[in-house]
């Protein structure tokens, strides 16, 4: 609004409105600089808050992989315990096969040197199956002794 400056002098009543739409334009002007100041602060409130909010998102994934990658961790463990105790088993079994073979080996060696042609003996039919029963009683009472503990350690 342009004002004649020489008009405003000579009229007090045009003065008293002038002065009177000053003072309502400076309480409009205050008011929205108000208005554009809480507006720009409650904008970075709401900043901070989704900042924080997008941060705490990011810490809970963090926490759930970690979770998951620990079950993950536990199941391999579980599964190696399994591992390691049917390991055992199978150790127990050889050696229990390692220990049949060292006794039947060299009697098969004995048996297939003497069952050859190349010595004869000249003993009775009774003496020579009594001592093969006895032989044959002993070797199958060490074998139900290993079986035996070899079954007591696998339970």
């Amino acid at each position: 609004m342009i004002v004649d400056l020489g008009r405003l002098s000579e009229d007090p009543v045009l003065l008293d409105k002038e002065r009177t739409f000053e003072s309502n334009t400076e309480t409009r002007m205050r008011d929205a600089f108000l208005y554009l100041r809480n507006s720009c602060e409650e904008n970075c409130r709401k900043l901070s808050n989704r900042r924080q909010r997008s941060q705490n998102l990011v810490e809970l994934l963090y926490n759930l992989t970690a979770a998951r990658d620990g079950l993950t961790s536990l199941e391999i463990a579980r599964k190696n315990t399994d591992i390691a105790r049917d390991t055992k088993k199978d150790s127990e079994s050889m050696k229990t096969i390692a220990i049949l073979t060292m006794l039947y080996l060299p009697a098969s060696l004995v048996c297939s040197f003497f069952g050859s042609n190349f010595f004869a003996f000249q003993t009775n039919d009774n003496g020579h199956q009594e001592l093969l029963s006895r032989i044959t009683k002993r070797v199958q009472g060490a074998t139900k002794v290993l079986l035996r503990s070899h079954c007591q350690t696998l339970h």
